[in-house]
């Protein structure tokens, strides 16, 4: 096991070769700098926790939405174990979908009593 600190890393030969070429462009031959360099860069351009809180307000709202579908679709079913499985369902086709933009709850609703019916 490598000390505390350190790291190992497979290099494969296609990983060899990113390294080294990241080396010859930043001029270093040292494989600490060179994966410093690159991690540098990766955080750079990887997107803040402001695209998380935006990916968390989208399923907030998807599921919000297929709460209201569910009302709208079961309005007697009094079942916490089907509503939780069928909201979940609800959720994944609307992912699927276009998140039901510009489209009224009572109208996806007679979108998934469609898609939803047990086929013949």
């Amino acid at each position: 096991m490598a000390p505390r600190g350190f790291f190992q890393m497979r290099a494969t030969p296609e990983r060899q070769a990113r390294i080294e070429e990241l080396g010859r462009r930043i001029g270093s031959d040292s494989t600490a700098t060179i994966i410093d360099h690159a991690l540098g860069i990766a955080l750079a351009h990887t997107p803040k926790k402001e695209a998380t809180m935006v990916e968390k307000s989208a399923d907030n709202k998807r599921k919000e939405l297929a709460e209201e579908i569910y009302s709208e679709s079961y309005p007697r079913v009094d079942d916490r174990a089907h509503r939780r499985e069928t909201i979940e369902r609800i959720e994944d086709w609307l992912r699927a979908g276009d998140d039901g933009e510009g489209v009224t709850a009572r109208e996806l609703s007679i979108e998934w009593d469609e898609y939803d019916e047990p086929a013949e």
